[in-house]
C-alpha cells in the first residue's frame, strides 16, 4: 500500500525531470545553431540564417522565430519553397502546438496514446503547410515544390529537436 502512495511522487518527478531535460536540450541546440550560423536575409520579417549543422531547413523560436537553412542549399527556387513552407508553419503557430504536445508528453509520459497523437499532429502540420504552399501554384510549380521536398528528404540526416518545425522531417 505504501508503494501506491509513492506513485504520484514518481509520476511528478519523472514528468518534471523529462520537461527540464527537454528544455535544456532545446536551448543547447538553439545556442549551437546560433553560434554556427550566419544571418543571410529577412523573409517577411523573419530572420533567416544559414548553417552547416543542418541537413534540412527548420524553424525555431516560440516568441522570436528564426528559419535556419543548410549551407548546402544552393538552389534559389528550392530556397523560396523552403521559406514559404517554414513561413506557413509560423503563420499556423505550429511551434506553439509542439510546445503544448511536449508538455502533454511530460505530464502523460506513461501514456502511449499521447505519443501517437503527437506524431499524428506533426504529420498533419506538415500536410497543412504543404497545402498552404501549393494552394495557388500551377502544376509545374507543384512539381518543383515536390522536388524541393524530395531534395530535403534525401539530405536529411540530423535529427531536429521536437520543439522546432522541420521541412521534410519527423
Amino acid at each position: 500500500n505504501s508503494w501506491l502512495s509513492a506513485l504520484p511522487r514518481i509520476w511528478f518527478f519523472v514528468g518534471v525531470s523529462v520537461l527540464i531535460i527537454r528544455i535544456l536540450q532545446y536551448f543547447a541546440f538553439l545556442i549551437s545553431l546560433k553560434k554556427h550560423s550566419k544571418s543571410t536575409l529577412v523573409y517577411k520579417k523573419i530572420s533567416v540564417r544559414r548553417t552547416e549543422l543542418l541537413s534540412a531547413p527548420l524553424t525555431v523560436g516560440l516568441f522570436s522565430k528564426t528559419i535556419y537553412i543548410p549551407e548546402s542549399f544552393t538552389s534559389s527556387t528550392d530556397e523560396e519553397y523552403v521559406l514559404r513552407h517554414e513561413y506557413a508553419h509560423i503563420k499556423h503557430r505550429d511551434i506553439l502546438l509542439k510546445w503544448i504536445f511536449m508538455i502533454a508528453k511530460c505530464v502523460h509520459w506513461f501514456n502511449p496514446f499521447v505519443y501517437i497523437i503527437s506524431k499524428k499532429a506533426d504529420e498533419d502540420c506538415e500536410h497543412v503547410c504543404d497545402m498552404a504552399v501549393i494552394k495557388h501554384m500551377n502544376d509545374f510549380e507543384k512539381k518543383e515544390y515536390m522536388s524541393a521536398i524530395l531534395n530535403c528528404i534525401s539530405k536529411t540526416a540530423v535529427c531536429a529537436p521536437s520543439l522546432s518545425t522541420r521541412m521534410a522531417g519527423h
